[in-house]
C-alpha cells in the first residue's frame, strides 16, 4: 500500500511508482471517481497520440491514394468552419471525393 499526505492546500503528491505505473508526466489531468462503497478510482485522462499507435488491429494496408483521399473527404465535411467565404462553394474540389476517389 502507498500513501500520500493532503496538504493545507488540498493537494497530494503521486508517488513516483504509481507515476511510473500509469505513465504520468507533469501537466496530465486525472479523472476521480468515488465508488459507492467508498472506494476512490483515479484514472490517467490525458492520452498522448503516441499512446495511441497500434490500438486499431488490421491486416488491410491503405495506399497512399486511398489515405489522401480520406484526409479530403474528411477535410470538405469540416471545410465550411475554416475555408474563407469564397471558397465555400466546393465546386469541383476533392472534398466530394469518397476515399474511393469517386463523387458522391
Amino acid at each position: 500500500m502507498t500513501v500520500a499526505t493532503l496538504t493545507s492546500k488540498g493537494q497530494i503528491t503521486i508517488p513516483s511508482g504509481i507515476r511510473r505505473e500509469l505513465g504520468l508526466r507533469q501537466g496530465d489531468r486525472l479523472e476521480f471517481t468515488v465508488m459507492d462503497d467508498g472506494t476512490i478510482l483515479v484514472r490517467p485522462k490525458t492520452r498522448r497520440l503516441t499512446d495511441l499507435i497500434g490500438i486499431v488491429k488490421t491486416d488491410r494496408k491503405a495506399t497512399l491514394k486511398e489515405i489522401e483521399a480520406a484526409i479530403r473527404a474528411g477535410w470538405g465535411r469540416r471545410a465550411h468552419q475554416y475555408a474563407p467565404r469564397d471558397q465555400m462553394d466546393g465546386a469541383g474540389s476533392d472534398a466530394d471525393a469518397e476515399p474511393d476517389g469517386k463523387r458522391r
